[in-house]
């Protein structure tokens, strides 16, 4: 018989997240233009086609995945999970 250890009262799904969430939109808020700048890079190393693009193609790669980050960090600063 296996013996059960008990982590909280609650289960996890209904935890209250929301501070947390929100102490790490924070956090990301003030990166989004590195981590979305490393999101472009990663997804140019991953998908080699990319390399090949025309700067333009790059540049709006770049924009969209660091205003995606922005987004999301806005979105989780404010509370919304």
């Amino acid at each position: 018989m296996k013996a059960r250890t008990q982590v909280s009262e609650q289960p996890a799904a209904r935890r209250d997240h929301g501070p947390a969430m929100r102490r790490v939109g924070r956090e990301l808020a003030g990166r989004y233009t590195e981590i979305g700048q490393a999101v472009a890079a990663r997804i140019l190393e991953e998908i080699p086609d990319y390399r090949a693009a025309a700067p333009e193609l790059i540049n709006d790669l770049r924009a969209g995945a660091t205003a995606t980050v922005e987004v999301l960090a806005r979105t989780l600063a404010e509370g919304s999970t």
